[in-house]
C-alpha cells in the first residue's frame, strides 16, 4: 500500500492562454500548472489560495472544481488524489515561493500544451477539460513508471 499524496492543482487562463511553472526539485526540472500538496489541516480551498499565492504571486478570487485524476505511482511508491479547479485570479505576477522551486512563470497558449506538460497522465486530462468544458471529470490510471 502506497502513502496518499492529496494535490490541489490551478487552472489560470487568460483568453487562449494558460499559465503554467517552472519547477525544480534537486536535479529535475518539469513545468507545469500551479499547486501542490495539500498540507495537514488545508481544505482544498485554502490548499490552493496559498499554492497560487506562493508559486505566483497572484490571488484567487474565486474557482470551481473542474475535474479530479487519481494515479498509483509504483516508480516512487505513491498513490496521487490530484483535484483540478478552474481559476480567476487578481494582482501581479510575482512568486513568492518560499520551497524555492518555482524558476519562473510563463504565459502559452493552450495549442503548446504538449510542448511544457510531458507528462501524459496530467497533459491528457487537462486537454480534455480545456476543450470540452464539462465539470465533475474523474480519471483513475495505474501508472507504468
Amino acid at each position: 500500500m502506497y502513502p496518499l499524496y492529496r494535490i490541489i492543482v490551478a487552472i489560470i487562463r487568460k483568453g487562449d492562454q494558460l499559465l503554467i511553472v517552472h519547477n525544480q526539485s534537486g536535479q529535475e526540472k518539469r513545468w507545469s500548472l500551479p499547486g501542490g500538496q495539500i498540507e495537514s489541516g488545508e481544505t482544498l480551498e485554502q490548499a490552493l489560495r496559498r499554492e497560487v499565492e506562493e508559486e505566483t504571486g497572484l490571488t484567487v478570487t474565486s474557482s470551481s472544481f473542474a475535474f479530479l485524476t487519481e494515479n498509483f505511482m509504483p516508480t516512487y511508491q505513491a498513490h496521487s488524489l490530484v483535484t483540478y479547479f478552474d481559476c480567476e485570479v487578481s494582482g501581479v505576477l510575482d512568486p513568492n515561493d518560499p520551497d524555492e522551486e518555482i524558476i519562473e512563470t510563463k504565459w502559452i497558449n493552450q495549442t503548446e500544451l504538449a510542448e511544457y506538460i510531458t507528462s501524459e497522465d496530467v497533459r491528457l486530462p487537462l486537454s480534455a477539460y480545456l476543450e470540452e468544458q464539462h465539470k465533475g471529470y474523474y480519471m483513475f490510471e495505474e501508472m507504468k513508471w
